[in-house]
């Protein structure tokens, strides 16, 4: 299981290493928390998704990786 790293916006050049290497990154926005991954899919079959609650995040990020 990889680990989980807390980032900062000086140290954003970490967060591109992990999305390259395949990792998901988590961040926050003015109203949720957003999932950035580098997705193989065509652009029309891409998704968003909201999730409600920390347990869904948890699921979400356990299931994805």
């Amino acid at each position: 299981m990889e680990e989980t790293k807390i980032l900062t916006w000086e140290n954003k050049k970490e967060a591109v290493r992990i999305l390259k290497k395949g990792g998901i990154v988590a961040f926050p926005t003015d109203t949720v928390y957003g999932l950035a991954v580098i997705s193989s899919r065509p652009e029309p079959s891409q998704i968003s998704l909201l999730p409600l609650c920390a347990e869904v995040w948890a699921w979400l990020l356990n299931t994805l990786k």
